[in-house]
């Protein structure tokens, strides 16, 4: 096969997990693009994906956004309830960009070993098609075995998504030298990183852009850092010495917030207050020794072996399995669990096992579930005001569970800090919540938007039972709802009125030790008003707090926010050096499915501003106004921005 007749396709990696990031696919279509220019070929404008299992409903965009015109795959194209298959189909994303999918029926062997021109072939298929070409909305059409897809270890997909979420914004921090000093404060909230180098790293940058901060004033600086689109509103940890005992954190507005003293295992000390508003994209100093005199908590959290309550929820534990029999909406009076207890005659109350939450259930290959039960102790780690933890260990077979119920004041978000040593091999992990609420559909996270599924499924259907690569799970009825969020799993259930998330697979890679954080958000009205979003990032990627030096004589003040947006339905995804020139990148995203206009302001100095593709290329110049742009956006759609400084 000559040079010019060979197939110029992109081949995504790893895409058949749906694990795609908007930068891995643009990073490696751009790279194929530039290599290709460089030895003067045609600019690829087809992908290849040799596996098309669950793919992100949002990909058709992302791809049209990168210049590609269609999808190549080796899967077989089958329509449900549909005889057959068929050799090409418009697949419609869940924003209604389309794009064309083409199953050849050489496989990608025959097709390097052939002499014809197969991407010719494609192109004239492509021409060739008629208005009547079907059209499949929204999840692909593929019927494939889950087996066959790759499978990775828990920690390496944990690390994998801080990865995704984290690195792109590191490159400004990185790039701070060529950029003006108050970038490095962009992305200093990402500090959680995986790896301790890029930890330290982010400190030591941190730290420096800190003694630009006007200090005067404070006694006891500790800088705030808050990379998401949303004031953040969410409990803090600094260590502490050991003749320090503050009482109190004071804002940069002169808010008051009550300290609590958290003592380690290894017997450290640190300092455990909730930072209040601190701004979108930008950070908020806060004195640890302003006052010796303790503030009263408006909502205390109450904390005993059996039940963990503040001002919103009252949560109740049963004491021998560590089962939650009851999670009670305080504001609301309602039930958030679908719970049943029993009650004999003695008037003890006895357990209805499949109607408790945070049930753990091991289900071997034959699909027989095993409730795990053996609870092995119950430590009080947190007795308030501010935050409530309670440690329960389990044990199951080899295996032991460990994990910390955590809730907060003032938050109605009750999170599971998890750590397993898992040595069950063909048992697979769940944990399910069973809920009270009546709905028909549940809306779950897809990258950059969600999608929703019935949370039934009729004879006949073979819609399929997971949802992959997903964050957050959100069953809503009329005016009430619950959501259940997750830091770094893959794959999430509804089944009827229950949701259900996978912890492990029933891997002989996926038996060990591994970490990840779930949480139960109950919430007023639907996703929206319940902030299903702004919680799931805040879970993943918390506020990150550090004690800094400062300067009496600074120019930056108490705090800053650095990049900011006037629609809470609109998300900035990623901030990082462009790939071809001395510019600013900001990808940004509608996540709410409504549609209208988003002001981006910044206070880093801009010359000129451009709406791009997703590979960074010049579309068209924006308006610049007071240091910030006006963009429309629509439903589910990815906005690329161009910064030039």
């Amino acid at each position: 096969m000559s040079e010019a007749q060979k197939p110029n396709f992109v081949n995504l990696i790893d895409i058949d997990s749906a694990a795609l990031n908007i930068e891995d696919a643009a990073d490696q279509i751009i790279t194929l693009k530039f290599a290709a220019k460089a030895e003067g070929l045609r600019e690829p404008e087809l992908v290849w994906v040799p596996n098309c299992f669950r793919l992100t409903p949002n990909l058709p965009q992302i791809l049209k956004k990168s210049g590609m015109k269609a999808i190549v795959t080796g899967s077989a194209i089958q329509i449900e309830n549909s005889p057959g298959t068929l050799n090409y189909l418009l697949w419609q994303g869940i924003d209604g960009t389309q794009i064309p999918i083409f199953f050849p029926e050489k496989s990608l062997k025959s097709i390097e070993s052939s002499s014809q021109d197969f991407e010719g072939d494609v192109r004239k298929e492509m021409d060739a098609l008629s208005v009547t070409i079907p059209v499949w909305v929204s999840e692909t059409p593929f019927i494939t075995n889950e087996s066959q897809t790759s499978q990775q270890s828990p920690n390496t997909q944990r690390g994998n998504y801080h990865k995704e979420n984290k690195f792109y914004n590191t490159l400004v921090l990185i790039g701070k030298d060529t950029l003006p000093d108050v970038s490095a404060a962009i992305s200093s909230s990402v500090l959680e990183a995986t790896d301790a180098d890029w930890k330290n790293l982010l400190d030591s940058r941190l730290q420096t852009f800190a003694l630009s901060i006007n200090t005067r004033g404070v006694k006891r600086p500790v800088i705030v850092m808050n990379c998401h689109s949303f004031f953040a509103n969410e409990a803090v940890v600094i260590g502490i010495k050991g003749d320090e005992s503050p009482v109190a954190a004071l804002g940069p507005q002169g808010e008051l917030q009550p300290v609590q003293i958290v003592v380690d295992a290894d017997g450290g000390r640190s300092a455990l207050f909730v930072a209040k508003n601190v701004p979108m994209h930008g950070y908020a100093v806060w004195d640890l020794m302003a006052t010796s005199i303790a503030p009263d908590l408006e909502d205390p959290v109450f904390t005993t072996k059996s039940s963990l309550e503040n001002e919103l929820l009252r949560v109740e534990f049963d004491y021998v399995t560590g089962l939650i029999t009851s999670i009670f909406d305080k504001s609301l009076e309602r039930e958030v669990l679908n719970a049943a207890v029993e009650v004999s005659a003695n008037g003890k109350r006895k357990i209805v096992l499949k109607n408790t939450a945070n049930q753990f259930e091991a289900v071997d290959r034959h699909h027989l579930k095993t409730t795990i039960l053996e609870l092995e102790n119950i430590e009080l780690l947190e007795d308030g005001p501010v935050r409530g933890a309670l440690r329960f260990t389990r044990k199951f077979g080899n295996s032991r569970i460990v994990q910390t119920i955590r809730l907060t004041s003032a938050s109605p978000r009750l999170d599971f800090l998890t750590e397993i040593d898992w040595k069950e091999k063909g048992h697979r992990l769940d944990v399910v919540f069973p809920l009270a609420i009546n709905a028909r559909r549940a809306a779950f996270e897809i990258p950059y938007g969600y999608s929703e599924r019935p949370t039934f499924r009729n004879p006949g259907c073979s819609y399929f039972d997971d949802f992959i690569r997903c964050g957050w799970i959100d069953l809503s009825e009329g005016d009430y709802g619950a959501a259940l969020l997750n830091d770094s799993k893959l794959s999430m259930k509804a089944d009827g009125n229950s949701v259900r998330l996978t912890l492990n697979k029933p891997n002989e890679s996926e038996c060990s030790w591994h970490r990840f954080s779930y949480a139960l958000l109950p919430h007023d009205g639907d996703l929206r008003e319940g902030e299903i979003l702004e919680n799931t990032y805040s879970l993943k990627n918390p506020p990150r707090a550090l004690a800094i030096t400062g300067n009496q004589t600074g120019l930056m003040p108490l705090q800053q926010t650095f990049f900011e947006l006037d629609n809470a339905g609109v998300f900035i995804e990623s901030i990082h050096l462009a790939k071809a020139d001395m510019a600013l990148i900001v990808r940004l995203y509608e996540g709410h499915n409504t549609r209208g206009t988003v002001a981006l302001s910044t206070i880093i100095p801009i010359k000129k501003a451009f709406l791009t593709d997703l590979l960074e290329r010049e579309l068209v110049e924006i308006p610049i106004f007071d240091g910030g742009i006006l963009l429309p956006v629509l439903p589910f759609e990815i906005i690329t921005v161009k910064f030039l400084l």
